[in-house]
């Protein structure tokens, strides 16, 4: 993971003049060392992990907040799986989930030009769908198996979003906390390079300068 991710494992507060660093390897070491589950440590971060999302996505050049990689997190609770035991068969179908949810709301806030038959993406509306159902599927893992099958059912249907059956059957109040948040994560990552701002191709179709 080090080799993969050091220069990502990091984070950053700004607080006044001063920024605070956070070293995620130690940070996980500690936990361990500790006997805490890192799910604990996912939870901690994931917020500081979508203001650092929303501050790159709108090109801040100084934010408060920095670092907090989302497929570090992604991958701090992958290791979380293993080391509880847990079939990484679930983390996986999770992670395609938040993956096929984000190429739903896309194509939700996707409208096609009559006259030049062009597919328009409104990526305001995208970026604030998709931080809006992190932060639900984040609430849902913090709270009871109820909320977090509410959420489930509410996105399904508003979305038109097929979830693996395997999937659904074994969900209980053993495993939901962890297959939430990997859903929370996983809509944050983008499916492929086209996926990004592009304020050329915005939700009115005026071309850039």
């Amino acid at each position: 993971m080090y080799e993969n991710y050091r220069d990502a494992l990091y984070g950053s507060i700004k607080q006044g003049d001063t920024a605070c660093k956070i070293d995620l390897s130690k940070e996980i070491i500690r936990y361990i060392s500790q006997n805490q589950k890192l799910i604990y440590l996912v939870h901690r971060y994931s917020r500081l992990g979508i203001m650092a999302e929303i501050y790159r996505q709108k090109e801040e050049e100084n934010p408060p907040v920095k670092g907090f990689s989302i497929n570090v997190l992604l991958k701090i609770l992958e290791m979380h799986f293993i080391l509880e035991g847990i079939g990484m068969n679930y983390y996986e179908v999770s992670k395609e989930f938040g993956q096929l949810l984000r190429g739903k709301v896309k194509q939700k806030v996707t409208k096609v030009n009559e006259e030049t038959k062009q597919e328009i993406v409104d990526w305001n509306a995208f970026g604030n769908r998709i931080i809006q159902l992190s932060n639900s599927f984040l609430d849902a893992s913090k709270g009871n198996f109820q909320q977090f099958m509410d959420t489930l059912s509410r996105v399904i249907i508003s979305y038109d979003a097929d979830i693996d059956n395997s999937l659904l059957k074994v969900l209980d109040k053993t495993n939901y906390k962890e297959i939430a948040t990997t859903i929370a994560l996983s809509l944050l990552v983008k499916k492929d390079k086209d996926e990004k701002v592009n304020n050329s191709n915005n939700s009115n179709g005026k071309k850039g300068r």
